[in-house]
C-alpha cells in the first residue's frame, strides 16, 4: 500500500510453455523496480498465458505425440502428470494447423484446464530462489470467472459475438465469439482490480508489457469502474542486433542464470544484479521522432557477453549503495549553524529544501510511472558510447561500427528514466558546491537519499 490509500498492482504476462528467458528476467527486474518505486510490498502478479493459439498448438502436438484426446491430455498437463521436458518440446513443435488449433483455444477458453501448469510452478520456485516476489496465475482461471468483463465494455453489442472498445480508436475484444488477446488482457486486469476493491482497496493496475494488446487493453479498461490502468513498457534481450528469440532458446534460461550466478554472487541474489542492470545500462531503441522505449532492447555480442554484464552489475550495485552512504557523510561534514551554498541559484532551491523533501516523500504514483515510461539520458558523448559498446562484448571493428552508428545513425543508446535514480542524481550534481548545512537540512537529505535507496530496492 502506498500514500493516499491507493494499491498498486504489477503484473505482466507471459506464456510458460517453456523456461523463461534472460529477456523476461529483464522485464520482471523492470516490474520489480517499479513495484519498489511505488513502495508495494506484494509480489509481481505473472499471468500465464495458458489459452491462445500458441497454447493450443502445443497441446494438439502433446496429444498427438501421447495418442490422446485433446482434454485427456488438456487433464494430464492440469494435473502435472506430464514432464517439464516434454510440455517444452511439444510448445516448441507446436501444430499449427488452423482447423485444429480453433477448435482446442475453445477447449482451453473454457477456464478449466491448466496446461502450463508444471512449468509455472517449477518457474515461481526459481524466481524466489532469484529474489524475486512473483505469483504465477493462470490466465485460464480469469476467464472462467470474468468472461462478462468484456461485455462490459461495450453492452449494445453484447451477445452478437463481436465486442469491441470504442475509447481513441476501435480495440477488439472478441470477434466470433472468441476473445482476442485485448480481450483475454482485459479481463486479467479487471479480475485483479476487482480483487482489490472487494478487500476495501483503490487498485492502481499497471501493465508491465510493450505489446499492442496490452496497450489496447489498458486503453478498454477506463471504460470500467475499477479505478486506474497504466501500461509501462518492458523490453527484452538481444545478440548482434537483432532481438533473441525465446522460442528457439537463443537466450539464456532462467535455470541457467541460476547455475551461473548462485555460486558466484553468495550471500545475495540474482534479482540485485538485475534491479542496477535495468538502471544503469543502455538499450538500443529506434529513433524516429523520440526514442520509442516498446521497441527497445538489451543488445549483446553473445551470451557471455550478457552474463559477464549482469555479473559486473552486482559489484557496481554494492558500489553504488556505498556511494550514497559516503555522500551522506560528506553531506554530514558540511553541518554548521545555517545552509549556503556556493551561489545564488543553488541558494534559492536550498530554501526550498524542505518542500521539496516532502514532495519526494510524497510524489504520486502515475509520476513515478510515467518516469519510468521515459528516457533518462541519451548517451550522446563518444567517450561514453564506446564504454557501453564495449560492455556489450564488442571489440575491435565491430565495436567501432556500433559505436559509430549509435553516434550517428536512426538507432541510440539510452538509459531508462526513474524517480528516484534521477532524485539521487541531482543531489550529486549540488553536493560540492554545498559549503554549509544546518543540521534540520541535513537531515532532510539524510531522509531523502535512504528513502530513495529504499524505494530502489536497495534494503529489501
Amino acid at each position: 500500500m502506498i500514500e493516499g490509500g491507493i494499491k498498486p498492482i504489477i503484473v505482466t504476462s507471459v506464456t510458460l510453455g517453456k523456461e523463461l528467458h534472460a529477456g523476461h528476467i529483464l522485464l520482471l527486474a523492470t516490474a520489480d523496480l517499479l513495484r519498489t518505486g511505488l513502495g508495494s510490498q506484494e509480489p509481481i502478479t505473472l499471468v500465464n498465458n495458458n489459452t491462445g493459439p500458441r497454447a493450443a498448438g502445443a497441446l494438439v502436438s502433446m496429444a498427438e505425440y501421447a495418442e490422446l484426446s485433446i482434454e485427456d491430455t488438456a487433464r494430464l498437463l492440469t494435473k502435472g502428470l506430464i514432464t517439464h521436458e516434454a510440455v517444452v518440446d511439444a510448445y516448441r513443435g507446436r501444430v499449427q494447423s488452423e482447423e485444429l488449433v480453433a477448435q482446442t483455444m475453445t477447449l482451453l477458453d473454457g477456464g478449466r484446464y491448466d496446461i502450463f501448469k508444471i512449468i509455472a510452478d517449477n518457474m515461481e520456485n526459481k524466481l524466489s530462489r532469484a529474489g524475486f516476489r512473483v505469483n504465477i496465475i493462470p490466465e485460464s482461471g480469469n476467464l472462467m470467472d470474468n468472461q462478462q468483463v468484456v461485455e462490459e465494455v461495450n453492452p449494445l453489442w453484447s451477445s452478437t459475438g463481436f465486442i469491441f472498445s470504442g475509447e481513441k480508436g476501435v480495440r477488439v475484444l472478441k470477434r466470433a465469439g472468441q476473445l482476442t488477446a485485448s480481450g483475454k488482457c482485459l479481463i486479467s486486469l479487471a479480475s485483479l482490480a476487482r480483487k482489490a476493491i472487494i478487500r476495501g482497496e483503490v487498485p492502481l493496475t499497471i501493465f508491465v508489457d510493450s505489446a499492442p494488446d496490452t496497450a489496447d487493453a489498458v486503453t478498454s479498461f477506463a471504460s470500467l469502474d475499477l479505478g486506474k490502468a497504466m501500461q509501462l513498457q518492458g523490453t527484452t534481450v538481444g545478440f548482434e542486433g537483432s532481438v533473441a528469440s525465446g522460442s528457439k532458446g537463443e537466450a539464456k534460461t532462467l535455470t541457467e542464470l541460476l547455475d551461473v550466478f548462485e555460486g558466484k554472487l553468495s550471500l545475495t541474489t540474482l534479482k540485485m544484479a538485475l534491479r542496477y542492470f535495468v538502471l544503469y545500462r543502455p538499450v538500443n531503441v529506434p529513433f524516429i521522432k523520440t526514442p520509442n522505449l516498446g521497441d527497445s532492447f538489451y543488445d549483446f555480442k553473445d551470451n557471455q557477453s550478457l552474463l559477464n554484464a549482469i555479473e559486473s552489475c552486482y559489484g557496481e550495485s554494492i558500489q553504488f549503495e556505498a556511494n550514497m552512504q559516503a555522500l551522506i557523510s560528506d553531506l554530514k561534514s558540511k553541518v554548521g549553524e545555517v545552509t549556503f551554498g556556493s551561489d545564488e541559484k543553488l541558494n534559492r532551491s536550498l530554501s526550498f529544501l524542505p518542500l521539496r523533501t516532502k514532495s519526494i516523500l510524497e510524489t504520486e504514483p502515475e509520476k513515478i510511472v510515467g518516469s519510468m515510461k521515459s528516457v533518462g539520458w541519451i548517451l550522446k558523448d563518444p567517450d561514453e558510447i564506446a564504454s557501453a559498446v564495449a560492455k556489450q562484448g564488442y571489440v575491435g571493428e565491430e565495436a567501432e561500427r556500433r559505436a559509430n552508428l549509435y553516434f550517428r545513425g536512426p538507432e541510440g543508446l539510452v538509459i531508462r528514466d526513474n524517480f528516484y535514480q534521477g532524485t539521487l542524481k541531482s543531489i550529486i550534481r549540488v553536493k560540492d558546491q554545498i559549503e554549509s548545512l544546518s543540521e534540520e537540512d541535513f537531515r532532510l537529505y539524510e531522509t531523502t537519499i535512504n528513502f530513495c535507496l529504499e524505494r530502489l530496492g536497495f534494503n529489501e
